[in-house]
């Protein structure tokens, strides 16, 4: 536990910025198949609402694979729906590839997740948006599984890269810092709700974020799959 508490005093010291920022609330809902012992899909979609209503959409699905115990990977494909200056919504798609490797001392889980994300069809270029970004992202965690308690409390903080030939590629250009924690229920649900900084580095005109993050998964289970998953519940967002 202390070794949770030092991260997030060190993670969050360095949060302070001079540069505006903007207020969002995200919510996830989804669901999640549990098709074996190493193989899920799970299909979810996010809204992301600020003080001008709702800003982005996306549906996304999943496939997950179990390589081993300490090291999943997956493919992500969303569909994103982002509302522009003029008010009129941009769509495009975007691919995630993933790869995770946990490591676990007693109830502390230590997880570094590589993700690269690459869009392609989106019909609107006359404004920027990160969403649609082609970058590298590399996200250290940790969570502690609280003894005999539902909460299970997590923190990360996630680089973003952008590997483009560009006037702003070639470069770090966001760091997103994240606290929160999860729910164990006697329902197949997770639940989860966490706070979000999202600080853009090495951009123009950047406006950060500060973000309050509310998450549901329901879990389907198959007949081979229902014994009790030790550690902490991993939500529909991670691997």
């Amino acid at each position: 536990m202390r070794v949770i508490l030092c991260f997030i005093f060190f993670a969050f010291v360095f949060i302070g910025s001079t540069q505006p920022s903007t207020f969002q609330l995200w919510t996830e809902t989804g669901v999640k198949f549990k098709l074996n012992k190493k193989l899920d899909f799970t299909g979810d979609w996010t809204n992301r609402i600020d003080e001008y209503g709702l800003n982005t959409s996306f549906p996304q699905a999943s496939i997950r694979y179990k390589l081993m115990d300490w090291f999943k990977t997956s493919i992500d494909y969303r569909w994103i729906l982002s509302k522009q200056e003029n008010g009129y919504f941009n769509g495009g798609n975007r691919i995630n590839l993933n790869v995770q490797g946990n490591y676990e001392v007693k109830r502390l889980t230590i997880g570094l997740r590589a993700r690269y994300q690459f869009s392609f069809d989106r019909l609107v270029v006359a404004n920027y948006d990160p969403e649609f970004d082609i970058a590298y992202r590399v996200k250290p965690s940790f969570s502690y599984d609280i003894d005999n308690s539902i909460f299970t409390p997590n923190a990360s903080v996630e680089y973003f890269y952008s590997p483009e030939n560009a006037p702003l590629g070639n470069q770090f250009t966001r760091i997103r810092y994240q606290i929160g924690v999860d729910f164990e229920t006697k329902l197949p649900l997770d639940l989860g709700i966490t706070y979000l900084y999202d600080d853009k580095i090495n951009l123009p005109n950047a406006i950060d974020r500060h973000v309050l993050n509310l998450s549901a998964t329901y879990l389907v289970k198959n007949k081979k799959s229902t014994q009790k998953q030790k550690g902490r519940v991993i939500n529909a967002r991670d691997l």
